[in-house]
């Protein structure tokens, strides 16, 4: 097995995971790049759209979303539902519509990235499959049993990695005062890492403040589960600073808050428009128009 994760394997699994902050460690060179599609590691269809197939109506969503994934196995791949899929949500909308999100295990190990949704309506005492859409990877081949690195060991890893980033250069400010060495680690269990034929991985959540920014850092680490080598992170929680608004501040003027109106400046129109967060949410922005 190799122990590098290509490059465009970890892109992909941020993309499936919506993060942001990725982070490919130096020696995490580009070799077996990951295409979520049915000709590389999947058979798995990544979208199915325009169903219309009947599903038990008398047992939870969750339970009907497998049996139909079970009875189409030859569309959708996935040999044993019941199994390697847990449920992570159920959204049921006031119209029947209902969204089943399933994460998928290998033997029982989770999988990063890896989550199947399916949709259907659910009214007037019937339900049915419209479409379904997500990553499950049918091509793993994954010795979870295999000898590991202790986990102290795994967790000291992930913390060294983050510790060599915040300092890299040799970089300390005098303000740091040891700040990146109040780093500590939280072994989350194993994971695989869907490239390839998959890479065993044990996920360490390594928490503490950057020494040059002062801000705070929780950064989710993946290191490999014999080696403890680093081979792919994501940043958990960003920072987001907002600009200061220089001129009214400095007027002794208010600055307007995130999600608030605020008074247009001369020869402008506040106008309210829309935008859409990572988890989907629409939220107003308020905006400003000049006026002619």
């Amino acid at each position: 097995m190799t122990g590098r994760i290509g490059l465009s394997a970890l892109l992909a699994v941020a993309t499936a995971l919506g993060v942001s902050g990725l982070t490919a460690p130096a020696h995490a060179a580009a070799s077996a790049p990951l295409v979520q599609d049915a000709t590389s590691v999947t058979a798995a269809p990544a979208l199915v759209e325009g169903l219309a197939e009947p599903a038990d109506a008398s047992v939870p969503a969750a339970a009907a979303a497998r049996a139909h994934l079970a009875e189409h196995q030859d569309r959708y791949r996935i040999p044993s539902p019941n199994r390697d899929l847990v449920t992570d949500a159920v959204t049921t909308q006031s119209d029947g519509s209902e969204t089943v999100r399933l994460n998928q295990r290998y033997r029982g190990v989770p999988v990063l990235g890896a989550q199947y949704l399916v949709r259907m309506t659910h009214r007037d005492g019937k339900r049915t499959v419209t479409g379904t859409s997500g990553s499950y990877f049918t091509d793993l081949d994954v010795d979870t049993d295999a000898p590991a690195l202790p986990t102290p060991g795994a967790v000291r890893s992930a913390v060294d990695q983050v510790r060599a980033e915040l300092t890299k250069g040799g970089y300390r400010p005098a303000h740091a005062a040891g700040g990146a060495d109040r780093l500590s680690g939280t072994d989350r269990g194993l994971t695989v890492l869907p490239t390839g034929k998959g890479v065993l991985t044990r996920h360490v959540t390594v928490r503490g403040t950057d020494p040059a920014s002062r801000t705070p850092v929780v950064q989710e680490v993946f290191v490999d589960a014999a080696t403890g080598v680093a081979l792919f992170e994501y940043g958990g929680l960003p920072t987001f600073t907002a600009p200061s608004q220089g001129g009214a501040a400095g007027q002794g003027g208010e600055q307007a808050q995130p999600g608030t109106p605020g008074e247009p400046g001369p020869g402008s129109a506040s106008v309210t428009g829309s935008g859409t967060l990572l988890n989907g949410t629409t939220v107003p922005l308020y905006l400003t128009k000049p006026v002619r």
